[in-house]
């Protein structure tokens, strides 16, 4: 219980921390500027996505099951997202020439890119710490970090011609801060930098590149493709909206965190799963996703004139598509843990590739006559889509616990 509360502390502090920048925002931009800035930071993660290709999930994983490989881990997963920045840098050229972006919007984009960049190496610290059960460290590091963040921001914000770079700025400073705490550490002063690993790791590292990928993108590309129909105050509104999803949906990061090593080591005894370990988590997921949905649903409904304004008031057809992506989101969170420890990380990119594919059509299909409600509702469609595959899947993985291999 004492990890789960340390992992959730840990999130909170960075959803607080965003949280109150996105608030902060509001306030000192018009809806049609926040609007801006969130569509050129989601760009900016969906690129830094391939910068970290994968990582986060990998190590958690590799890092408890592969100790004796730790220097080669380290060391090559640093080389792969140094490789990774300088390809990203080029698409971003490329990427600000094709869309003709002017002066301000090139620069913020890459102020948030290069804050990816910076996120990526400085958090390979972080599922490092957690192999080793250090929680509380981890806890401390990421509040410093979120702290930095929220204060660099806020100085920033107070300059106008500096305001609409003030978010980017203060991710750059609070990641910097994980940065130098990690090469400041004595799992970088044994990381092995070795070329011969790149192509394999390249190779291994695929499948949980695609799912972080995918996963990242049927849950946020609808803030990308619907700019085609409606403008960056309407942007604004629905991230407004999916800010609220974001914070009702923080536990499950957590959760995941701490029990993917706890799964590999109390949910499977000689390579057969424990079904009471396992239908508890279901359990407990399903309640914690009623509650978080509903609780969603009451605050977006009525409260965000009093916490954003009145320019980002939605309909609550726009939220009761969201509420219901809030409880799938934690009825999910069971079923990724199984099938990636039971390496079945393709089937997770199957599952987030048929997401995203039914999130492209729903917004092709939704958004050019019902805007923003037409997005929250392919935001449902794609959801279902990927939850229907998890569930199926993992209960076929259930049903036979004498084939599992834990590797």
């Amino acid at each position: 219980m004492g990890k789960i509360l340390y992992s959730a502390i840990t999130i909170l502090s960075r959803l607080v921390s965003g949280l109150f920048i996105f608030y902060f925002l509001a306030i000192y931009l018009r809806v049609e500027d926040f609007g801006r800035v969130t569509y050129f930071f989601t760009v900016a993660v969906i690129i830094g996505l391939l910068i970290d290709y994968g990582y986060n999930l990998k190590l958690s994983r590799d890092a408890v099951s592969k100790k004796g490989s730790l220097p080669e881990l380290i060391g090559t997963a640093l080389l792969v997202k140094s490789i990774n920045a300088l390809l990203s840098l080029l698409f971003l050229v490329l990427l600000s020439s094709y869309f003709s972006l002017d002066n301000t919007e090139i620069l913020l984009l890459f102020l948030f890119v290069l804050s990816q960049f910076i996120q990526s190496l400085g958090f390979t610290l972080y599922p490092l710490l957690r192999a080793d059960g250090h929680f509380k460290k981890e806890s401390k590091l990421a509040i410093i970090n979120n702290l930095t963040v929220f204060f660099v921001f806020i100085v920033i914000v107070q300059f106008e011609a500096l305001s609409l770079y003030a978010m980017a700025i203060g991710f750059i400073c609070g990641r910097s801060v994980v940065l130098i705490a990690f090469l400041k550490s004595e799992y970088f002063k044994v990381a092995l930098f070795n070329i011969k690993f790149l192509k394999k790791e390249y190779t291994l590292c695929f499948s949980f590149f695609c799912h972080a990928a995918v996963g990242y993108l049927y849950f946020n590309l609808d803030t990308v493709l619907i700019r085609d129909f409606v403008s960056f105050a309407e942007v604004g509104k629905y991230q407004g909206a999916m800010k609220f999803v974001l914070a009702a949906t923080f536990m499950g990061e957590a959760i995941t965190n701490v029990y993917v090593p706890k799964m590999i080591c109390e949910g499977f005894k000689n390579n057969r799963i424990i079904l009471s370990f396992h239908f508890k988590i279901i359990r407990q997921m399903i309640v914690i996703g009623l509650l978080a949905g509903t609780g969603y649903f009451l605050i977006a409904l009525y409260g965000t004139e009093i916490i954003l304004g009145s320019d980002y008031i939605v309909s609550w057809v726009v939220i009761l598509p969201l509420a219901i992506v809030v409880f799938l989101r934690y009825v999910g969170v069971y079923f990724g843990m199984l099938l990636t420890i039971v390496n079945k990380q393709t089937t997770r990119v199957i599952a987030g590739v048929a997401a995203l594919a039914s999130l492209i059509i729903s917004v092709q299909l939704f958004c050019k006559d019902y805007g923003i409600a037409g997005a929250a509702l392919a935001s449902l469609i794609a959801h279902i889509t990927i939850i229907s595959i998890y569930v199926y899947s993992g209960v076929k993985e259930l049903r036979r616990t004498d084939a599992l291999q834990i590797n």
